[in-house]
């Protein structure tokens, strides 16, 4: 369905249209969903080009795709590429929406994930810990988010 929707508004809609980007977006985290990361870094990266022209590279849309970009980009093991989208991502959410916006702490948490799995233990710890602590007080101890940092921490640290 995702294929031909989008199909079909690619050829009737301009380009930067929102629902075109709001397809490719719903449609790129389905193929991440399913396992097939590597069909949603294409989209990704499309989206991203087009998000960058529409909206600027730091828009809170356009960071949240980088961010979804570096996220499939770990999950294939791309991971010193993943890092520099994840930390591009972090440090311009850090400036846009603050520190402890949800979504600039999600970029903390896979970032520090990212550092990990990249043996760079020094730097992922205390980023981790601190968007762990700042999590449980923003979120609360329940959070999904909150609860995905604290398992990262756990396998990585504990």
């Amino acid at each position: 369905m995702y294929r031909t929707t989008l199909k079909t508004m690619k050829r009737v809609l301009p380009e930067n249209d929102n629902f075109i980007t709001a397809t490719m977006n719903g449609f790129a985290g389905l193929l991440n969903q399913q396992g097939k990361p590597a069909e949603a870094e294409v989209m990704f990266r499309e989206l991203l080009v087009i998000q960058n022209r529409r909206l600027g590279p730091t828009h809170p849309s356009t960071l949240m795709d980088l961010c979804n970009l570096g996220s499939v980009l770990s999950k294939q093991e791309k991971h010193a590429e993943a890092e520099t989208c994840l930390r591009e991502c972090y440090e311009a959410q850090v400036t846009v929406l603050g520190a402890i916006h949800p979504d600039t702490l999600d970029s903390a948490s896979l970032l520090g994930n990212v550092l990990s799995e990249l043996g760079r233990h020094e730097e992922a710890e205390p980023l981790l810990r601190e968007t762990l602590k700042l999590q449980t007080e923003v979120l609360g101890v329940d959070h999904p988010r909150t609860q995905c940092t604290a398992r990262r921490l756990a396998f990585h640290f504990e």
